[in-house]
């Protein structure tokens, strides 16, 4: 009996952290073959060839470098050229069955274009969802209609997709998977985790994650600007963990070794493994920034979150998050007030009311993507009015 192929895709460390619970429940089948391709992000030093955090993946990895070093629009879509071209010798080679994709990156579409025409059946994870600020939104809801089967984060999303016409007989609310595995952790005293990181304990603790607003590339320089001359007045303690490899990354780069190299309690992080990283978020004061993070994850560890910023804009969220313009008087006032509160104790516990929350979501999901498997037909179903 041939195995059934299986092929993930990722080019950062957020979307392939959602779907580790997954692929260790899928490689668990004797029946199926698992292959996770590596690309963008993972593969670059610079962003901390996170691909060598997941060992017990090197028997099902494969590896597409697309990524140029220079920060440009001009390279970062020379940059989904050359992925295609590395991705569809992948799909020649293996001919996979299913391709499972999630999010709204843009070298999503390096993997996505061929294997539609190659008639492999495309499953999206977290369609449906609205944000502006960046190119995210357009590539989200085009993954989405060339996907074939539709893994939402929440019941919102999913009227989202049938608004644009998509079957709701193929689309399925199975929350968002890592805060499933969240809640069955065990997570570490805020002591360890401060002594961990080195952390000053006589201080809070702030995450400072930014990404560029790529839909004005032009204003990035100032609303950076902005952003950190806010937080180099802060005297506690900061994490900040590097940005996405959206054009305008590398200021943001510089901003932050500058910033840490002058703030002995601020420190900087190219990436930081999901377990570490969740255990911080759990013992957080405060994230700040204008990541998806500050917004799903944030509300879920009832950690107080500052969004900066429209990239993250008409994104679902708790009562958590506050959001404010790039403005720096604005954001300094805005920790200060934020800071000033005391933690209360609904922090220790996970918010399982969460609207991106759904409880044993991972197997579920496991379970829905067995009966699409054993599905002969998959053609996509888009604009049925009946």
């Amino acid at each position: 009996m041939n195995k059934i192929k299986i092929f993930f895709y990722s080019g950062k460390r957020g979307g392939i952290n959602s779907l580790i619970p997954l692929i260790k429940k899928l490689i668990k089948f004797k029946h199926l073959h698992i292959k996770v391709i590596f690309s963008d992000m993972h593969l670059e030093r610079e962003f901390g060839n996170t691909f060598n955090e997941f060992n017990f993946l090197k028997k099902n990895a494969i590896f597409s470098k697309s990524l140029f070093k220079k920060d440009s629009l001009y390279f970062r879509t020379k940059s989904i050229s050359k992925g295609l071209n590395a991705n569809v010798e992948i799909i020649k080679k293996y001919k996979p069955n299913f391709l499972i994709l999630l999010g709204d990156r843009s070298e999503l579409f390096s993997i996505a274009i061929p294997a539609m025409i190659y008639n492999i059946p495309i499953v999206h994870f977290y369609g449906g969802d609205l944000t502006q600020g960046c190119t995210d939104e357009q590539t989200r809801h085009a993954i989405s209609m060339m996907s074939n089967y539709h893994f939402v984060s929440n019941e919102q999303s999913k009227k989202n997709l049938m608004r644009f016409g998509i079957e709701k007989d193929n689309i399925y609310n199975v929350g968002f998977l890592s805060l499933d595995s969240s809640n069955q952790r065990n997570f570490e005293s805020c002591k360890k985790i401060y002594k961990s990181f080195k952390l000053n304990i006589k201080k809070k603790l702030i995450i400072s994650i930014l990404h560029p607003e790529t839909w004005e590339i032009d204003k990035n320089r100032k609303k950076i600007k902005n952003y950190f001359d806010a937080l180099n007045s802060v005297n506690e303690n900061i994490i900040f963990i590097y940005p996405c490899s959206d054009p305008g990354y590398k200021e943001i780069i510089i901003n932050i070794k500058k910033i840490c190299s002058k703030n002995k309690n601020f420190y900087f992080f190219k990436n930081i493994e999901a377990n570490k990283f969740y255990n911080l978020l759990n013992c957080a004061d405060l994230i700040i920034g204008n990541s998806s993070t500050g917004i799903i994850e944030s509300n879920f560890f009832n950690t107080p979150s500052l969004n900066i910023g429209d990239r993250q804009k008409n994104r679902l969220r708790g009562k958590n998050i506050k959001d404010i313009h790039f403005n720096k008087i604005l954001i300094e006032k805005s920790i200060k007030s934020i800071l000033s509160r005391k933690k209360g104790s609904s922090k220790m516990k996970r918010n399982s009311s969460h609207i991106y929350f759904k409880k044993n979501s991972v197997d579920n999901t496991v379970k829905l993507l067995k009966k699409i498997i054993s599905k002969k037909n998959h053609k996509q179903i888009i604009f049925n009015q009946s």
